[in-house]
């Protein structure tokens, strides 16, 4: 049953905080671009 939702599929398995952090560094990645898209749309909107 723990296979099935998704612990133990590295063979190994991951602990946690692995998965924490792969989740974690996701949203930064997906925030830092959002900011940058953002910040660049206002600036040619701005500086155009």
């Amino acid at each position: 049953m723990a296979r099935r939702l998704g612990y133990g599929t590295r063979g190994l398995g991951e602990p946690w905080w692995f998965r924490l952090w792969g989740a974690f560094s996701v949203l930064l990645g997906l925030t830092f671009w959002g900011t940058l898209i953002y910040a660049g749309w206002h600036f040619a909107a701005k500086y155009w």
